[in-house]
């Protein structure tokens, strides 16, 4: 019997037989299951590895002075910092970065972040900052002046408009009496000329951070801030690359001083996550198998006057064999198609509502086609195998005692 035969007569039976539903919903359930998990765990690992890249915190030590530098200048503490091996820049801490009001609207706010050499983002639309300017700043193509509100889009602020208006500020200035900030009827203000663009996505920040010249934050912090100064010289230390973070700090800690990573990930929760996820995936493949098994096996005993009687008019066991197997193949393929018609929906879906709250970017669930193989992969081999072991038990009896079962 040709190929072309057996998958007409497979299409009919597929067709005619209304229990095969069952065995598709199986099928469509565990394929969406193994591929959502293996998703999932794809996305939340390439989310944290893309954070610890584009976000310099990672790889930034907070390194603070010993008490012997109290008599000291606080250059001599950052100059010692500075011939470290992998350390390519130091500047005083009190000047990364500060929340400030807006002028004439102090319910808002604008994070203005030191724009040093290695801090400021990789790709910037229009100017950049040198370390002497003044009255200018690099802020997002998208700007959100209330933070409180995260998820709220309407009051998104284009770069463009920016690049008109600039940024003015206006800082409530404090005096240290006693120990105690006392407000005081001084204000610092200032107006920033928007000179460069900037996406704060790719680069791990909030859509209120803008970026000023290490002479504006300097400027700024010493006149608005001066009274939060810290007693110690403490000092942030951008090292070369994520590998070397702790070296850097043994290093730091040979010289007697204390340090600590600006920023840190939770692995734990990567790991629970996989974990979950490779249950996830191992309950499906199981469950997968063992509800395969139980249907096809009824199927086939459903069926069993109907195999003794293609036996009986000359069906060869590999004829047989071959229907089973075809008919089966139909219907995990057509659960495959359907399942990824679904899956693609559902990633559509989940990124355009994701988008319209966290803005800028094009994909926020990312996934693999090596996600989409895995998960055929066991939809296919899976009933193949069960199917074969099934017929070979079955290709063992003769025409006439299937016949004769009921």
């Amino acid at each position: 019997m040709s190929f072309k035969d057996i998958l007409y007569y497979s299409l009919l039976r597929v067709k005619r037989n209304k229990k095969n539903i069952f065995l598709f919903i199986i099928l469509l359930i565990g394929c969406l299951t193994i591929t959502g998990a293996l998703t999932y765990k794809n996305f939340i690992s390439q989310n944290v590895n893309d954070l610890i890249n584009k976000y310099l915190g990672y790889r930034t030590v907070i390194a603070i002075a010993s008490f012997e530098y109290e008599d000291k200048s606080d250059e001599e503490f950052y100059n010692e910092l500075k011939k470290l091996d992998h350390v390519l820049e130091v500047y005083n801490a009190d000047y990364n970065s500060i929340n400030v009001p807006l002028l004439n609207d102090e319910d808002n706010s604008v994070s203005l972040t030191n724009g040093s050499t290695y801090s400021l983002p990789k790709k910037i639309i229009g100017k950049t900052i040198k370390e002497d300017d003044t009255g200018v700043a690099i802020c997002p193509i998208k700007f959100k002046k209330n933070m409180e509100d995260y998820y709220n889009t309407d009051d998104f602020i284009d770069g463009q408009e920016l690049i008109k208006t600039g940024i003015s500020i206006n800082v409530p200035i404090y005096d240290k009496v006693n120990g105690k900030l006392i407000l005081t009827d001084k204000f610092y203000q200032k107006k920033y000329n928007v000179i460069g663009l900037y996406d704060p996505v790719t680069n791990g920040n909030l859509y209120n951070t803008c970026y000023i010249s290490p002479k504006d934050m300097k400027e700024l912090f010493d006149i608005a801030e001066s009274a939060n100064k810290s007693s110690l010289p403490i000092a942030h230390v951008i090292v070369d690359d994520l590998k070397n973070v702790d070296s850097v700090r043994e290093t730091i800690a040979d010289k007697g001083f204390e340090s600590f990573n600006k920023t840190t990930i939770n692995y734990d929760y990567v790991k629970e996550v996989n974990q979950i996820c490779n249950i996830i995936i191992i309950i499906s493949c199981i469950g997968i198998f063992v509800l395969t098994i139980l249907y096809i096996k009824k199927i086939n005993n459903d069926n069993l006057q109907n195999i003794g009687i293609q036996k009986a008019y000359g069906y060869s066991n590999g004829n047989i064999q071959n229907f089973s197997m075809c008919e089966l193949l139909i219907i995990s393929f057509i659960s495959i198609f359907i399942s990824f018609i679904l899956a693609e929906s559902c990633y559509l879906i989940i990124n355009i509502f994701f988008k319209d709250y966290i803005n800028l970017k094009e994909r926020i669930i990312t996934h693999s086609m090596l996600n989409y193989w895995f998960g055929f992969l066991i939809i296919l081999v899976v009933p193949i195998i069960t199917n074969s072991l099934l017929n070979l038990f079955y290709n063992k009896k003769n025409a006439i005692n299937l016949i004769r079962k009921k």
